[in-house]
């Protein structure tokens, strides 16, 4: 049994990646930033603020 992928329609995994490349930047920032202000286990309020953001 031969089943193939459409790899063209709106499938569901088409649809939530379709926004992502606009969004990277953002996301690297991001990263960027709340690695350059560690915060202890449990204790990341400033990590928490920008995630509500």
């Amino acid at each position: 049994m031969n089943k193939q992928r459409d790899t063209t329609g709106t499938s569901p995994s088409n649809t939530a990646l379709a926004g992502l490349q606009s969004l990277l930047p953002d996301l690297e920032a991001l990263y960027t930033d709340v690695h350059a202000h560690p915060e202890l286990s449990m204790q990341e309020s400033r990590t928490a603020g920008l995630a509500a953001d």
